[in-house]
């Protein structure tokens, strides 16, 4: 086309300028507004309807990025952490035999619910 003029960009300068234009705006619409969770926690059934071993257990994290998250845990905070997430469709509960295990081996173990897998 007559007129115009065409920028000469690398493939990385492009992403890094869109990045950076997209990350602004998320920045300033996150801080603008803080998402919170609002759901009757207290009227649901115990997480793992009482069969998760002694020793693990349930908690919920609310407002991680809008969301409230749930994860079983087991052993003492302050130990070395064991992480132990799970592919999909699997959810923390499958982990409820082993925590203990990883838990008396001088482990704090978590396994949170993983989200959008």
């Amino acid at each position: 086309m007559k007129g115009t003029a065409r920028l000469k960009l690398s493939r990385r300068q492009f992403l890094a300028g869109a990045s950076a234009l997209g990350g602004g705006g998320h920045a300033s619409a996150t801080t603008a507004a803080q998402i919170t969770t609002m759901a009757p926690f207290e009227k649901l059934p115990p997480y793992g309807n009482n069969t998760l071993p002694a020793g693990v257990k349930p908690r919920l994290v609310p407002n991680v990025n809008g969301l409230t998250v749930n994860l079983l845990e087991a052993g003492t905070q302050g130990r070395p952490l064991a992480l132990l997430l799970h592919g999909f469709p699997n959810l923390a509960y499958s982990w409820r035999r082993v925590m203990p295990a990883i838990a008396d081996a001088g482990y704090y173990v978590v396994a949170p619910d993983c989200r959008g897998f």
